[in-house]
């Protein structure tokens, strides 16, 4: 007998994420239809009951690497409050345009404090430029643990694109500050 249900998901944040939830679910014996919606973030099921149990549907959605939610209380605690995302994104502004105005600044001749000048003081310059961008990097932490998570479940996202280009490049800079320390300008 087939039975249609709704499966309300967390965590999904783009279309390589709903498509990950939609082939997991599509691949378990049972299923005749599956829709995942990503502006609604929910799944519609439509499946053979005698064959399939609810439970394995949400087992294939934690093994895409999301979180089926049961309820409306679920719902809520999984969504940020907007204040805090708010804040975070007005930490990442004010951080990205101090970081724009020391790095980009002197090339169209705004003034910075001689210990940040490049030509007079490459270390502190680049010092700098990496100490600004931790609070960005903080601010932006859910494109980490997203991306994480899903590339370690084998269904890599945007996030995971975002925090695999966000950590080389950091790491990268940490590096050659490293060697601007050690002398090589």
């Amino acid at each position: 007998m087939d039975t249609k249900i709704t499966i309300n998901i967390g965590g999904m944040s783009c279309a390589a994420c709903s498509a990950a939830v939609e082939r997991s679910i599509r691949c378990l014996e049972g299923v005749k239809e599956v829709t995942v919606n990503i502006a609604t973030n929910n799944a519609v099921i439509v499946y053979d009951e005698e064959i399939l149990k609810i439970s394995d549907i949400k087992s294939a959605i934690k093994k895409a690497g999301f979180k089926p939610l049961d309820s409306e209380t679920d719902k809520n605690e999984n969504i940020e409050p907007k204040n805090t995302m708010r804040s975070r994104l007005i930490l990442a502004v004010v951080f990205g345009a101090l970081l724009m105005y020391v790095s980009m600044g002197h090339m169209i001749n705004l003034p910075l404090p001689q210990i940040i000048n490049p030509d007079k003081n490459a270390f502190f310059y680049a010092l700098t430029q990496l100490i600004l961008t931790i609070p960005i990097l903080v601010a932006g932490r859910d494109f980490f643990i997203k991306g994480t998570k899903s590339l370690f479940s084998c269904a890599p996202n945007m996030d995971t694109l975002v925090s695999m280009g966000s950590t080389c490049s950091f790491l990268y800079s940490v590096y050659t500050t490293v060697l601007i320390a050690l002398g090589n300008h």
